[in-house]
Formats: structure tokens, C-alpha cells, sequence
């Protein structure tokens, strides 16, 4: 099962998938190889019945179901593969339906809790400061965790106030607005902490990891976000992805067109943007109950 596997990813990172997909294919489809070295089955002895055994334990374990649901599309796409290369003779996932429920609804911070967040670092300290402007970016563009990390000097226009995403999700370059308070803060760091960090002046990228002096890493932010979050006081249950999550919200609110919101997350179709629509109706749900006379009936 193994060596089916690692034939697999590497045909995806030849057809030029990037590093984040590869990485969950392989973390799915090993979970499922090790399901099946439980069982003493090869590769060739998966049966369409032991697929949906499979996704049931997952389902039993807790997983959401769009966690699921990507689980059998790495299946899907592993099975076919293995097909087309002669290795197996019969896809067993084809016939598998993906699984139904109720998607969790992403999780958001009001713009109070916001900007209690995105004001906790200090900017009388340099990391204080580029803490804060990481937070700024995301918050203001909503970009994703490694579209961050991996932005350049270059990509950053503060005259113009955008920011050029190069290869973000489904390796499609966008586009997108940076707004006043960002900018500003952006400015302060690129202009009093960013070459502190340096420690090969011929580096590129435009957020610089304080200790080891190069481009930061996606695990790098995701420890920033959790610790601004312990400082700032707040209790909510916050991700860098929360980020990009409140400033659609947030945007919706305000009455943009979602079509906009569309372009700014990269998003390939407007049905993945049409989750913040039902939140914010969640949210007017909400407020309905607690306000109106007749709410909680």
C-alpha cells in the first residue's frame, strides 16, 4: 500500500501540486493505509464496502464531515491512479458516495474582538511590531497562512495599497486590497524592524522569523496568532484562518457584493463564498432571538 502511495504523490508534485496538497494527501492517505495494514489487506484486496467501513471510523472518531469528504476525494483520486497505471484493475471509491451533513459553520470574531486582537502586540518592541502587521495583512486582505509567508518585498505596493498573492490555492495569482491601517503599520515595519531580523541581506521575503533570521514558517504563525490570542484576553476558539474568516463576514456585513468577496479570498467558485452568506444569516438569527419580543418561541 505504501509504495502505491508514494508512486501516487509523486505523479501529483510532477503535474506541479503545491506543498500544502501534497502534504494532506499524504496525511489522509496514510491514516487509510494504516486502517488497512490493521486488517491484513493489500492494496488490491480494498473493497468499496471496506471504503465506507472506513469513512464510518472517521465519523466515529469525530472528524467534520468536509474532513471526511477530503479523505475519500484523496482515496478517489489514489484509487485511479493506481488504475490508469495498471497496478489495480477496479477503482473501489468510485462508486462511493461522499459523505452528507451539516458543515460546521467557520468560526468568526466580532469587529470589537477583532481589534482587540489585532491591538495586543507591542509596538515599542520590533516583534511587536511585525506581529502586528502579520495580523494586519491577514485581517485586511484575508489571506491564507502560506500565502503570507511566501509573499516577497516585491509583492507588497504600499502607494497603491494591494498586495500581489503569486500562487495561492489551486495555483492562481490575485490581487488584493491592503487597507490605510495596515499600510501604516506595514511601513513601520519595513522601515524600523524588518532589516533587525536580516541575517542574508539578499533575502526576499517580506516577513522575516525574529530568531532564526528567514522566511517564517506557516507553523511560525500559527504559534503567533495563539499567542496574541492568550495576551489579548479573549476566550473564543481562534485560528489565522479566523482572520480571513471575520474579514468576509465582516465585508458581508457592510454590504459588500460577495462577488467581490469572491476575488479578494481567491476563491475558484462563488459556492465556496456562499458559506459566509449562511453565516451571516446565523448571526441574524441570533440577534432575532435575543431582540424580538417573539424571538425565543
Amino acid at each position: 500500500m505504501t509504495a502505491g502511495i508514494e508512486k501516487y504523490l509523486t505523479y501529483l508534485k510532477a503535474k506541479d501540486y503545491s506543498p500544502g496538497t501534497l502534504a494532506w494527501q499524504r496525511s489522509h492517505l496514510e491514516r487509510f493505509s494504516s486502517y488497512v495494514a490493521k486488517k491484513n489487506l493489500g492494496i488490491e484486496k480494498v473493497t468499496e464496502d471496506q471504503i465506507r467501513s472506513y469513512l464510518a471510523d472517521l465519523k466515529r472518531s469525530g472528524l467534520a464531515t468536509r474532513t471526511r469528504q477530503a479523505h475519500l476525494s484523496a482515496l478517489k483520486g489514489l484509487f485511479s491512479y493506481l488504475v490508469k497505471e495498471g497496478i489495480i484493475t477496479k477503482n473501489p471509491a468510485a462508486r462511493v458516495k461522499p459523505p452528507q451533513g451539516t458543515s460546521s459553520l467557520p468560526a468568526v470574531l466580532t469587529v470589537e474582538e477583532m481589534m482587540r486582537l489585532i491591538t495586543t502586540p507591542d509596538l515599542s518592541t520590533p516583534v511587536g511590531v511585525r506581529d502586528r502587521a502579520i495580523l494586519e495583512l491577514l485581517y485586511s486582505s484575508g489571506l491564507r497562512r502560506r500565502e503570507l509567508v511566501n509573499l516577497n518585498l516585491s509583492d507588497l505596493d504600499l502607494i497603491s495599497g494591494s498586495v500581489r498573492v503569486n500562487q495561492g490555492k489551486g495555483r492562481k495569482d490575485r490581487v488584493v486590497p491592503v487597507g490605510k491601517t495596515a499600510c501604516q503599520v506595514m511601513a513601520l515595519y519595513l522601515k524600523h524592524v524588518r532589516h533587525w531580523f536580516l541575517r542574508d541581506p539578499r533575502e526576499e521575503a517580506l516577513f522575516i522569523d525574529s530568531i532564526k533570521g528567514r522566511r517564517m514558517a506557516v507553523g511560525t504563525i500559527n504559534y503567533l496568532v495563539k499567542k496574541t490570542l492568550k495576551k489579548s484576553g479573549l476566550t473564543k476558539k481562534v485560528s489565522p484562518h479566523t482572520l480571513r474568516h471575520s474579514m468576509a463576514t465582516h465585508l458581508l456585513q457592510n454590504q459588500a457584493d460577495i462577488r467581490y468577496i469572491q476575488a479578494m479570498l481567491g476563491h475558484a467558485s462563488i459556492n465556496s463564498t456562499q458559506v459566509y452568506t449562511r453565516l451571516d444569516l446565523h448571526d441574524l438569527k441570533a440577534v432575532h432571538r435575543r431582540a424580538h419580543p417573539h424571538g425565543k418561541r
